[in-house]
């Protein structure tokens, strides 16, 4: 009998004493054995019972060893580096603070990432311990959010703090993005995309956000893609209705006024020489009256937007025509014109070019900056009808004529 219980007590000893090794040794034998990183296709990082490991792909070998408290000491001679995790089973599922490490049965937190056991389920394990999936929008696609399956990485919300820059004249505005408001992360690891070049008013704008080629491996990002409206930008016209085009008009008659101004016993009548018998030898004695005959309006068609540049030197978008008829009289000179004089007229197509119309109702215009608020002129000394053709119609190719009234 009291060999029974010598033999029964030599049993509980061993029984107490195995569960105890195991229990205290738990986490360095659970550590052995090679561990393939969140989405990786092979073994990561590979720890064996002597003490030493191999990172495939990071650092190479080293020896590692867990102090009493379960804090794993990673050394790597040839890096002359030593690195202290701390054990913690509270780590967040998307992005683990990379200095704990946690292992639990085939599923391990190491350094900022999460591995599962080589030859295991992989994705079965991480749904089992991060208790998350791919999300899908309402179309089905995947949007970048974290997935259990994928590589580990940081979820990055790209469009946190991007404010959209619009500028220029619709439909030429150009868009830029600014990040100065956004994390860090984000402005280090992020690239950003239009969908084109230029925007109307009223456009949307589908701005694609994608990592930089070396953040990949590291970080995802929350939303691929995010759309801005155009709106209360100054555009070029197509239409008068609902435009005040009052200060145009007036700065239209104070142009007429100082052009017909100069013809007084001048040379120049708009910018042309009066020639009547056949050589430079009459000048223009007044100008009698002026009237608009016609007023068109002289768009670019849509289908040739991409055939213009908005930069180009000669850049017309549109032109508001006033069709002028002009009549004068003129003399040989100031000595002779009792003897030689008579009467004369032009037609003069007076040309504000590249007319913008700004939210708050401010109009201007300029051939070579809306800011000049000039006119430019086409002259024709037969008709009415040749100075249509020759300065209006002859334009329809690619532009929209329309005959309006004011």
């Amino acid at each position: 009998m009291k060999k029974i219980r010598i033999l029964s007590l030599i049993l509980c000893l061993a029984i107490m004493l195995g569960c105890f090794t195991a229990c205290g040794s738990s986490p360095k034998k659970g550590i052995v054995g090679d561990w393939v990183v969140q989405g990786g296709k092979g073994a990561s990082i590979k720890f064996d019972k002597d003490g030493s490991f191999f990172w495939y792909e990071e650092h190479g070998g080293g020896v590692y060893t867990i102090a009493s408290d379960k804090t794993l000491v990673i050394e790597v001679p040839d890096e002359r580096t030593t690195d202290e995790l701390t054990w913690s089973k509270d780590f967040d599922p998307e992005n683990p603070d990379s200095d704990i490490w946690y292992v639990d049965g085939d599923f391990m937190v190491f350094w900022g990432g999460f591995y599962t056991r080589a030859g295991k389920d992989q994705e079965k394990i991480l749904k089992k311990h991060l208790k998350t999936d791919s999300k899908k929008d309402d179309k089905g696609d995947d949007n970048g959010t974290y997935n259990a399956g994928g590589a580990a990485a940081k979820v990055l919300d790209a469009f946190d703090g991007v404010n959209l820059t619009v500028t220029g004249i619709s439909p030429f505005c150009k868009v830029s993005i600014d990040t100065s408001s956004c994390p860090s992360e984000v402005q280090q690891c992020v690239e950003y995309e239009a969908d084109k070049d230029c925007y109307s008013n009223g456009d949307s704008v589908v701005i694609t956000a994608r990592l930089s080629s070396w953040a990949e491996s590291d970080y995802k990002i929350k939303s691929a893609t995010k759309t801005f409206k155009v709106s209360d930008m100054p555009e070029y016209i197509t239409s008068t209705e609902g435009i005040n085009l009052d200060s145009l008009i007036k700065e239209r008659d104070d142009y007429v006024k100082a052009k017909t101004s100069e013809a007084s016993n001048g040379s120049y009548l708009f910018d042309l020489v009066y020639y009547k018998c056949g050589h430079n030898c009459s000048q223009y004695d007044k100008v009698n009256s002026t009237s608009v005959s016609d007023v068109y309006l002289v768009s670019l068609k849509q289908n040739k937007l991409n055939t213009i540049s908005h930069d180009d030197y000669n850049f017309v978008y549109n032109e508001l025509c006033f069709l002028y008829k002009v009549s004068f009289t003129w003399g040989m000179s100031e000595v002779f014109k009792d003897y030689y004089t008579g009467k004369g007229t032009m037609y003069v197509n007076v040309r504000a070019i590249n007319v913008v119309k700004y939210p708050d109702g401010t109009v201007k215009w300029g051939s070579k900056s809306i800011d000049d608020l000039d006119f430019q002129t086409v002259v024709s000394t037969k008709s009415i009808e040749d100075l249509t053709a020759t300065s209006i119609t002859s334009m329809s190719a690619d532009y929209d004529i329309k005959k309006i009234t004011l």
